[in-house]
Order: structure tokens, then sequence, then C-alpha cells
């Protein structure tokens, strides 16, 4: 996504990134059932010796929107108690989900929707923008400008003790955990191995988008990429 391009960006050049961005209602507050704040997604990445910065990249939702929308061109369903349709009941239906839940789930959902308003904070009313359900929806209305805002924020590791050995400190941590039961991978490893993956074999499109695209393509008068 852009804002993690931002904080990686950041981080490639010795800094410490912070990026969040906001977005039209999609998920519910916890303790509420209608969609009132974006999926408001937070990026944090840090310089690695000898390899790319270690990023986090993750919405304040258990999944994105976009899960949603796939699943429904796709007629799949969607996992359980991440969704909920109209009347605040959990639902695997991509065709009724109306909200997300906030990270957390039903029990723990403060969590999710407690960042996912700080990042709200920062990246609307901070900057004079909408907030909220005062943002125009990104499918509804197309010709309704959205005022999107952002918040980018980059520290100098040099400024601090530790920082003339960040970088190496955070390799060190990584193989640390990469030898651990298991071998868990650092934040953003995953994506960047499937990055690399989909730069050999192209990037997978699923049935029900590709013919969206070639419908899209037809009205519009240009060619459908091979």
């Amino acid at each position: 996504m852009r804002w993690a391009c931002t904080a990686r960006a950041a981080a490639r050049e010795g800094l410490i990134g912070f990026a969040f961005t906001h977005s039209d209602k999609i998920a519910a507050p916890h303790g509420g059932h209608r969609p009132f704040l974006g999926t408001n997604p937070i990026s944090m990445a840090f310089p690695r010796e000898g390899g790319e910065p270690v990023c986090l990249d993750m919405a304040t939702t258990s999944i994105p929107w976009n899960r949603v929308m796939n699943a429904r061109r796709e007629g799949a369903a969607i996992a359980p108690g991440v969704a909920i349709d109209q009347d605040g009941a959990d639902t695997t239906d991509a065709h009724t989900a109306n909200a997300l839940r906030p990270l957390g789930g039903l029990d723990y959902g403060h969590k999710g929707y407690g960042l996912a308003l700080a990042v709200e904070l920062l990246c609307g009313p901070l900057h004079g923008n909408p907030w909220g359900p005062l943002i125009g929806p990104m499918y509804a209305e197309l010709e309704r400008p959205r005022h999107l805002g952002a918040f980018f924020v980059a520290l100098d590791p040099m400024r601090f003790a530790g920082g003339a050995a960040f970088a190496a400190t955070v390799e060190t941590i990584a193989r640390t955990l990469a030898a651990e039961p298991g071998a868990p991978k650092m934040p953003g490893d995953p994506e960047l191995e499937a990055q690399a993956r989909r730069r050999i074999e192209g990037i997978p499109i699923e049935p029900g988008l590709a013919m969206e695209m070639r419908s899209w393509s037809a009205r519009l008068g240009v060619a459908f990429p091979a």
C-alpha cells in the first residue's frame, strides 16, 4: 500500500518511518454495529542491516474490505467473527456483510477500535479534513472528492543511544527469531517473499475480478491486458 511504501522509503534511508491514513466508514466501533470508521491502516518500518526494512503494515480491522469484495465476486464465504450484518449479527455471507469488526473481535475489539480512532484523529481532524461518516464513500459516489488525510513521522535512530547499532540489532533479532521453534518471520517478510514470486510469476487474479476487468475494458474501449 502507498503508506507502507512511504514508511519503507524512510527506513531504506536509515530512518524509522511511521505512516497512517484513514478512509470512509467500513468498520463498526467496538460496542456498535453500524459502519463508522475506515480500516485506518498503520505502517511502521525499521532499517535492517543487509536487507529490506522490517515493516509492520496492518489494518485496524481483522480483514480489509477488499476481502469481502473478493468473496462477493467469487461466491465465497468470509471468515467467522470478522464482519457483521446490518443488525449487528455475525455473518460469513459476504453479501450481507455491512461492517467489519475492529481488530480483536467481539470481546477485544476495543483495541482495534482505539487504534482506528487514533489514526482517524491524526489523519482527519488534525488536518481539517472530514472524518468517519463525513468522508465520501470510495465506491458509491465516484464523482465526490474524498479529502483523505495522512500522517507521517520519521525518526533518526542516531538521535538515540542505540542508534549506531540499531539496524544491525534489528537483523540480529530477525536471525534469533528465525532460530526459534516454528521459525517466526519478521513483519513484512512474507509480503517481500510474495512480491519476489509475483515479479517472476505474475500477479494472480481471481476469475470474478478478471470478468469485471474485461467488462470495464469493453465499456471504456480499451484493450484488456494480456
